[in-house]
């Protein structure tokens, strides 16, 4: 018998001869909330909501999500999410050439194949394929995956109606992947900062360690018989003086009742050990010690004296409270960026008419604010430059300076957070110029200028957009969407902002002026 072809299992031509049922609007719409929901709350999640919801609404036996994965040699795809009678295939890997996905990526376009076991014989599973039907989707305009729905046996066949859900459902799946490389470029630049912190707190240590000790001989109860030519040399203390409890004068007053309840404790557990701040005669301040003895036993096991040593632990007492700082630090922005991503993902929600538009205005935000996050990490210490700002986010939308954009005002460094939202405003307003203004004809222009006014502590920074299309009359907008509420409320909310927005018939003008003390670097 020969072997089958592809042309011998390929079934996209008889969708458009067998009947299809009505769509279901109502089940539809419900899906569709519970992935959106899924989409903004548990980005990780939404893959494996979609295939659960393309099974939950008897679509097909099986479903599953294979996203390409191109850093293989041959090109492989991974099966990221599977529901149905093949549930337990979840992360299973395939070569891509080697499937009825690499079909679909290639001819980017959705397909129907019956029994495609005859041809791809590497899919040998469990039950087996009587129909698959496929649909690719994108992300950043490459094909990222594919979605898949199985029949298992003869009953089922896929109608045009299963096509068209399909189609919608792709698109989110390409938001949820986008979503999650947002989180895994996040958490990867969170543990990039620990490790850094740790290998930074081992150098410490080892120094710490190398440091010449403090040593001395004490008896029951501390009482101090020795103490070595280092604490000498360390406090200025003689060593006659330190005998008995004189040691403690050296001691910090806040620290010497700890010290006194450590030795109570020692003979007990057989250890001394405590953390207390020494005074430095050279520099005539205390610094961090960690002190340690061990008892020193006669042949009958009484404690003879005690043994110990005194190692500087200053400097890496500030690495502790230096890493409990960045690390709240990095958490604190780790929360804000899945807040900043689950507000963008709502309010665009609220005021997008369809998936469609949903996808397009959520990846420009995403992406606007990708890139303000790109700037952070280039400085985190040291601010945003609102030129760099600016210009990137016209740069974004085909606008170079000194071409059909003008961007002018004096050096200034924002926080994060202000280089986050405002950042927003001007994605909003370059969106706006690239649909209706300065950038959606040949003779339009955009200015974006900004000054600093006032004295140093009460600094208000006053930012002008103005763009214009001479061959392009501008009506005032009657949609109250997500840009106008941005600017005009969010700003006022969030920066203690002042903002007035105008669409004349000249071009777009918007004016932001916000106070700087405490918001820049």
């Amino acid at each position: 018998m020969a072997a089958a072809t592809l042309d011998d299992i390929l079934a996209t031509d008889e969708l458009a001869k067998r009947p299809s049922r009505d769509p279901d609007y109502q089940a539809e719409a419900a899906a569709i909330a519970k992935l959106a929901e899924t989409v903004a709350g548990h980005p990780r999640d939404a893959l494996q909501c979609l295939t659960d919801i393309i099974v939950g609404m008897d679509i097909a036996d099986s479903a599953g999500v294979s996203l390409r994965e191109p850093g293989e040699n041959p090109v492989r795809c991974t099966w990221q999410a599977v529901s149905g009678a093949w549930r337990a295939y979840v992360g299973h890997s395939h070569r891509l050439d080697q499937t009825p996905c690499g079909v679909v990526i290639a001819h980017d376009a959705a397909m129907l194949f019956r029994d495609p076991g005859r041809y791809f014989t590497q899919l040998v599973m469990e039950p087996g394929i009587d129909e698959i039907l496929l649909v690719p989707f994108h992300v950043d305009d490459e094909p990222a995956g594919v979605i898949w729905a199985v029949s298992h046996s003869h009953s089922r066949r896929f109608e045009r109606e299963d096509v068209r859900l399909l189609l919608r459902l792709a698109a989110f799946a390409s938001v949820a992947c986008r979503m999650a490389d947002v989180l895994r470029q996040a958490e990867a630049a969170h543990e990039q900062a620990r490790a850094e912190l740790r290998e930074t707190e081992l150098r410490f240590r080892q120094l710490v360690e190398g440091i010449p000790q403090l040593l001395w001989r004490a008896t029951d109860a501390g009482r101090w018989t020795w103490a070595s030519p280092q604490w000498t040399q360390f406090t200025g203390q003689s060593e006659h003086a330190s005998h008995g409890f004189g040691w403690l004068d050296r001691v910090h007053p806040d620290d010497r009742r700890r010290a006194r309840r450590a030795w109570r404790l020692a003979e007990g557990a057989e250890a001394f050990d405590v953390e207390c701040r020494i005074h430095e005669a050279t520099g005539n301040r205390y610094r961090w010690f960690q002190a340690r003895a061990a008892p020193v036993r006669d042949e009958s096991g009484a404690i003879v004296e005690w043994l110990g040593t005194a190692t500087e632990i200053d400097d890496l007492k500030s690495l502790r409270e230096h890493e409990r700082v960045l690390l709240a630090e990095l958490q604190h922005r780790v929360r804000n960026t899945l807040a900043v991503v689950r507000s963008i993902a709502r309010r665009t929600a609220e005021n997008s008419d369809g998936i469609e538009v949903f996808q397009m205005h959520f990846d420009g935000r995403l992406g606007a604010f990708a890139r303000s996050q790109s700037l952070v990490t280039r400085d985190p210490n040291g601010g945003v430059d609102l030129e760099s700002l600016v210009a990137e986010e016209l740069f974004a939308h085909h606008a170079h300076e000194g071409e059909r954009a003008t961007i002018a005002g004096p050096p200034v460094r924002l926080k994060p957070k202000i280089a986050d939202i405002l950042g927003l405003a001007i994605h909003e307003l370059a969106v706006n110029a690239v649909k209706y203004g300065g950038l959606s004809s040949d003779r339009g222009t955009v200015e974006v200028t900004w000054q600093v006014d006032g004295p140093r502590n009460r600094r208000i920074l006053t930012l002008n957009w103005a763009d214009s299309a001479p061959d392009r009359p501008v009506a005032r907008q009657r949609h109250h969407g997500f840009g106008s509420e941005l600017i005009e409320r969010s700003l006022i909310y969030e920066l203690d902002a002042e903002s007035r927005l105008d669409f004349g018939p000249d071009g777009v003008h918007c004016m932001i002026r916000l106070p700087l003390a405490g918001r820049t670097t």
